[in-house]
Order: C-alpha cells, then structure tokens, then sequence
C-alpha cells in the first residue's frame, strides 16, 4: 500500500518521494499529511486487518481520523460517513468518544420495500459482486429484506444535486468581462442539494475584478463542498496561480465551485464527492493579503461563466 493511499492523502503532499508502506512498520504522520516517521512496529496487535463485523474504537489523546483510518485499513470518508451522528467535520474527534468501524471501505444504508441490489448500486456507486461476497451482509444471491442494514461496497452517500439555470439578462454589458456574468445573472437550484461551503464573517462580495465571494474564518476552520460532485483538480503547496492550496469541483449540472487559499486538502484529483462533505481546511496560502488574512475564496462557474454565489448560499 503506498504512503498516500494508506492515509487517504492527494499524492502533491508525497510529490517527488517513492515511499511504501511495509506492514512491518508504523508510520507516523501530522494532520496535514506531512511524513514524521517511519519506524518498526513493536507489536503484531498494531492494525487491525481481518474483520469480520463492525466493531467500535475509543478515541485517544493525539489521534486523527487519519490515524484510526490506518489501523483498521480503511479509507477516512468510510469511518466518517459510518459517524455522521458523531462527527460535524472529519476533524471534530473528541478523545474518549466511540467510533463505530465498519468492515469495509463503503457506506451502510438500511433497506426499503422495493429495494432492489442493482439499482442501489448504481444509486450510490458501489461495487456489486464486493457488495455480494461481504460476508457481514448476508446476500450473497443478491436477495433483500425490508430493514435490513448492508454496506454498500465502494459507495458512498447519495445527494440529490440541483439543476441550475442561468437566468436574467444574460446579453452583457454593464462594464463586465468577457465570459463574467453581470452580478445580476445568478444559478438558481431547481431542488435540494445544495449547502453553504463555509461559515465565517464576509470581507469582500462580488464586483468588477473580484468575482467570487471571500469569508474570514479562524484557521483550519472546515471547507464543505456545495454540492456532490467530482474533484477535477486539487492542488496542494502550490503557488496555483494566486489560488493557493485550492481545490476545483465539476458538479452534474454543468457548475463548478473552486476553493482557494486553503491550509490543507482532504481530497484527491478524481475523488467523488457529497454534498457537504468537509474537503478542506481554511488558510491563507497563495495571493493573500491585506483585510482578507485567512479566509476562503469561493468562487461558482456555470457553463463557463462565473456568477454571483451570494444568492445560491444566502450571503
């Protein structure tokens, strides 16, 4: 298993070293992913690998999601999609509070009348045969009961994300760039879906040569996504442009969201995510200065033009 798949960390924060992970040793890593030690394991009871039912783990002093992730060889968003009643954000642990481990990477649903494994599957992008052959699961011809709990191998939580349109006068003018939309021109969510990305005291808005929406918060404050998508570009230690740490996402509608200036990732290029999901910790990396200090840019492009957000998530 590599460094960075073992901790569920994107690649730019191993970037330029070959570093495996011998099941021999221990490796000790900081919250932001960055490599402390690696040094032999003192005991065979280090990780816990072969599991047959969900069991339950007592948060101690000094440990991550990250960290429990490891020992139990599970991805993070696993252990945090299983601890939602628990968890506000992957970072909220408390120490002496009961996690509950599931057996495998995925995400437990609970059966309805008329559920039916094929469409649940596709529903929250799961992996059928795995989903099949989880002994914990008790289907392996595929047959379901109303009330049943399953974990849906590989899935992950289902969210059903708005279609937004453009509307008002989109015929330009008004002093705006080409491919800017007038402050005017804003999405409108045809459902529920969507979520405010952050929490935290407006410094700058939405004007000629400052398109997006900048919220001051305390550092390491959490970063939520918008709405379910898929990362197409996350960027870490980097200049990026003036971004920063930032991270782009591609929603189904034809929208993206970017989250820029971030202290540190939780995300990959190519990660699915869910609306909601905490994706990032707010910084001040990139071009920052002045009143701004720490704080998240948000901006939102639909069909290549960037809007108003204000509207969307209610600044």
């Amino acid at each position: 298993m590599s460094f960075a798949d073992a901790y569920d960390v994107g690649g730019n924060y191993v970037e330029g070293y070959e570093i495996e992970i011998n099941p021999d040793e221990i490796a000790l890593v900081e919250d932001g992913g960055y490599l402390l030690n690696i040094s032999p394991s003192t005991t065979t009871e280090a990780r816990y690998l072969d599991r047959t039912q969900e069991t339950t783990h007592e948060v101690q002093s000094g440990e991550t999601l990250s960290k429990i992730a490891y020992l139990y060889d599970l991805k993070v968003n696993s252990i945090f999609w299983a601890n939602q009643d628990k968890l506000s954000s992957i970072n909220a642990l408390k120490v002496g509070q009961q996690l509950m481990i599931p057996v495998a990477d995925g995400y437990k649903i609970k059966i309805k009348d008329g559920d039916n494994l094929a469409d649940l599957i596709k529903k929250y992008k799961g992996k059928e045969d795995e989903t099949k052959q989880l002994a914990w699961n008790g289907i392996p011809e595929g047959s379901l009961t109303a009330g049943q709990e399953i974990l849906i191998v590989g899935g992950q939580p289902y969210v059903t994300v708005a279609t937004a349109r453009i509307s008002g006068n989109t015929g330009g003018g008004g002093g705006t760039s080409k491919g800017v939309a007038p402050a005017g021109v804003v999405p409108s969510p045809g459902g529920e879906g969507w979520f405010k990305p952050v929490s935290g005291t407006l410094t700058q808005g939405y004007h000629a040569g400052h398109y997006a929406y900048d919220i001051a918060g305390a550092r390491m404050s959490p970063i939520m996504t918008a709405a379910a998508g898929t990362v197409i570009k996350a960027s870490s230690g980097t200049w990026g442009g003036g971004y920063g740490t930032h991270v782009i996402i591609q929603h189904d509608n034809g929208c993206e969201t970017l989250y820029a200036h971030n202290t540190e990732l939780y995300v990959a290029n190519g990660d699915y995510v869910s609306g909601g999901q905490v994706i990032a910790a707010m910084g001040n990396t990139g071009r920052v200065y002045g009143r701004t200090g720490v704080h998240a840019h948000i901006e939102l492009r639909c069909n290549g033009v960037k809007v108003n957000p204000a509207p969307l998530f209610g600044w």
